[in-house]
C-alpha cells in the first residue's frame, strides 16, 4: 500500500496529473496504452488539477454530489 496515488509505481495516475514525460520503462509502457484525453475532457477548468482533486479528495458522496450540482447550475435550471 502507498499513502499517495503518485507513489504507486504501476499506476497511470501520473499521466493524468503531470505533463512531464515519464523516464522509467514502466511509465513509458503505461503512456503508450493509456489515453487520458477522454477522462480529462470531463473536467472543464484546469482538468489535470480537477482530476487530482477528484482522486485525492476526502469528500463524502453527498458533498461530491453537491459540488456536481453546483457546477451544473442545477438549481438555476430547476432540475430535480
Amino acid at each position: 500500500m502507498v499513502r499517495e496515488p503518485l507513489d504507486y509505481e504501476y499506476s497511470s495516475y501520473h499521466l493524468f496529473v503531470s505533463e512531464a514525460q515519464p523516464d522509467e520503462k514502466i511509465s513509458q509502457l503505461l503512456e503508450e496504452i493509456v489515453d487520458t484525453k477522454r477522462v480529462l475532457r470531463c473536467f472543464q477548468h484546469n482538468p489535470r488539477e480537477q482530476y487530482r482533486m477528484f482522486v485525492e479528495g476526502r469528500e463524502n458522496h453527498e458533498e461530491h454530489e453537491q459540488l456536481i450540482r453546483k457546477e451544473m447550475r442545477e438549481d438555476e435550471y430547476w432540475l430535480p
